[in-house]
């Protein structure tokens, strides 16, 4: 059994369960938002690094999303601790979707964090990148 913290409540898991936990921070309370900021969780496989990860997971978006396009990858640090950040997009029934996602362990290898920002259109407007780069910088993981 482990222990799970988030900020509103501690409980130990039976053993089985797994954390898929995701955070979602909108700028409206109800409908489409102009940018959204999603945290979730993900296990990666038996000793997979993050790079490799995100190899995986280009396959599953390249097998799910139309015009699925990597337009940039790069690796930086977050909160002290590596990581790869990818910008693409992708056609949903909406129109160009564009996410710029960074991906790192979450100070263990048993977990990684999904970091993405998600906006309509082929980039991110500079108002938006500016704000998930604050979201980066604030960003600490805990031990």
């Amino acid at each position: 059994m482990s222990i799970y913290h988030a900020n509103d409540f501690i409980v130990a898991l039976p053993d089985g369960l797994r954390d898929k936990t995701t955070h979602i921070f909108s700028l409206t309370e109800e409908g489409p938002s102009d940018i959204s900021i999603v945290v979730a969780r993900e296990r990666p496989k038996s000793g997979e690094t993050v790079e490799l990860f995100v190899e995986r997971l280009f396959t599953l978006l390249l097998s799910r999303l139309p015009a699925f396009r990597v337009l940039k990858r790069e690796l930086l640090r977050v909160d002290n601790q590596p990581a790869v950040s990818i910008e693409y997009t992708w056609t949903s029934n909406e129109g160009p979707m564009f996410q710029r996602q960074v991906v790192l362990y979450a100070k263990g290898p048993h977990q990684m964090l999904l970091l993405t920002a998600t906006c309509r259109g082929d980039k991110m407007a500079s108002r938006w990148s500016a704000m998930f780069n604050d979201f980066l910088t604030n960003f600490r993981l805990r031990t």
